[in-house]
């Protein structure tokens, strides 16, 4: 593997791990997050339970799909990428922003309505790390990758 290759596997592994850490965390976490609260004006305590599951329930659910997204993005990085496929390539920016956009569109959402601090920054760092894997990737070493059709 080139040295922009491996560049662009480093890019998109942190990714990888920023996108995990978030969904590991809304899959344990046992209440909102601090920024769930600052949206709502509520602490987890004052909410009444009909909301509080609720959330959590929409809270597992995303953070199911992230790790999903993780575990798909992961398997494509660890197997096709790094044995040089260049499909791969395509694919794996595509898995990442199918997460990475809506996540992006909601964080700045309830930011721009309601002022909160929400985690969006986070969410730009692993699509500007997926773009920079990707760059890496197409236009550093690309013409060296070679296509395995098994």
């Amino acid at each position: 593997m080139s040295s922009s290759m491996r560049i662009a596997f480093w890019c998109y592994f942190i990714a990888l791990l920023l996108m995990g850490t978030f969904g590991a965390i809304y899959l344990i976490k046992p209440e909102f997050m601090p920024y769930h609260a600052e949206a709502v004006g509520m602490n987890w305590s004052s909410v009444d339970v009909g909301f509080q599951v609720m959330i959590l329930g929409l809270m597992k659910s995303h953070g199911a799909a992230c790790l999903g997204m993780v575990i798909s993005f992961g398997a494509l990085l660890v197997k096709p990428f790094r044995e040089g496929q260049i499909w791969v390539k395509y694919v794996l920016p595509i898995v990442s922003y199918i997460y990475t956009i809506p996540a992006l569109y909601v964080t700045l959402n309830i930011k721009a309505k309601t002022g909160a601090h929400t985690p969006w920054i986070a969410v730009v760092a692993g699509m500007v790390l997926v773009v920079l894997g990707f760059v890496f990737s197409i236009y550093g070493g690309g013409h060296k990758m070679h296509s395995k059709l098994t």
